[in-house]
């Protein structure tokens, strides 16, 4: 079953647009994984997969836009180890734990800007 990949992107009239991949879980369309890059132009940017991103508290303004879709197999969710009704929490992790986080993480992240 194919899995659907959408970009998030926030919107700031201080900033410009950070953009985000999501991709909803199976057990919760509105709970998935975020991949994406943080830091600054001064010290450069690193990976970040953030897991079990509720996306009804997101706080900042945002749209999301489908891109596209994945074979299923190239996608883990991280909410397989969980019992029924056990809360999920939301985790950082710089480690890939499936074949679309290896993917990511061979797009290099920017480094420091020198203006």
């Amino acid at each position: 079953m194919p899995r659907k990949v959408y970009l998030i992107v926030y919107r700031s009239p201080l900033f410009p647009a950070h953009w985000s991949l999501w991709i909803p879980s199976l057990a919760d369309p509105n709970i998935g994984k975020r991949i994406h890059v943080t830091g600054d132009v001064h010290s450069g940017f690193e990976h970040d997969f953030v897991r079990n991103h509720d996306l009804r508290t997101e706080t900042r303004t945002h749209i999301v836009i489908l891109i596209g879709e994945v074979d299923d197999k190239q996608v883990v969710d991280d909410d397989t180890d969980l019992k029924d009704g056990e809360e999920r929490f939301e985790k950082r992790d710089k480690s890939p734990r499936d074949r679309i986080e290896e993917i990511a993480l061979g797009v290099i992240a920017p480094g420091p800007s020198t203006n």
